[in-house]
Formats: structure tokens, sequence, C-alpha cells
């Protein structure tokens, strides 16, 4: 059989997504593989799922535990917005207005402190 090019990949993990009901899902790299005729998953084919999903209103996203997610894009245009300017201190901003360097160490640190899913940000 053919491989199934990434638009019509897409198209059925968008129909499987759209009859589950459920707000957001995972699926494994095996459902890739079958929806997308493939034996081995390629980079440049998952990220063209990805665009294409895009297209169709579906973030497409690897999950660290393997697999991928999918949800509707819909559902972060109604997410609350977050700013700089509210979130940074006032030292925070003058840096970044003047082009200065920030203290990147100490940003490190204060993610680690409040977020036990750091790692996820944390430098290769």
């Amino acid at each position: 059989m053919p491989l199934r090019d990434a638009k019509d990949a897409a198209l059925l993990l968008a129909v499987i997504f759209k009859r589950s009901g459920v707000p957001r899902a995972r699926i494994s790299e095996k459902t890739l593989k079958l929806v997308g005729n493939r034996k081995k998953l390629k980079g440049a084919f998952v990220e063209r799922i990805k665009e294409d999903l895009s297209d169709l209103g579906i973030v497409f996203i690897e999950l660290e535990t393997g697999g991928y997610g999918l949800m509707p894009s819909k559902a972060l245009e109604a997410a609350r917005a977050i700013t700089a300017k509210k979130w940074l201190t006032e030292e925070e901003l003058d840096l970044l207005k003047n082009g200065m360097p920030l203290d990147i160490h100490k940003l490190w640190r204060e993610l680690d402190d409040e977020d036990d899913g750091a790692e996820v940000f944390a430098e290769d």
C-alpha cells in the first residue's frame, strides 16, 4: 500500500478527534503510523501533520511521555491573556526595553522552585 500523505492523515486524525467528543486527546505513535500508513515516523511527516491539523483548527504537539496531544485551537483563543507588563518586575521590564540581558539563571531557579514540571522548559 502506498504511504498516505500528511494532509489525508491529518484529516483522518481530525475526524477521529471530532468523533471522540472529548475536549483534548492523546494519540499513540501506533495510531499515527496507522493513519499515515507508515512503518516508521519521520520528523518531516509529523511536522506536516502538525501544520495540516493547524489549518483544521487543531493544535498537535509531541508529548514528553510519548505519543501526541490534540486540542482545538479555539480553546486557546478563549484563554486568559498574560503579558510581560503584568508579570515581569519593573527591573526585568526595564532590562528588556533597553536590550539588556536578564539574569537567566535566576529565572531558571524560579521556574524550578515553583513548578515541578519545569524540566519541560529545561535547556538541552
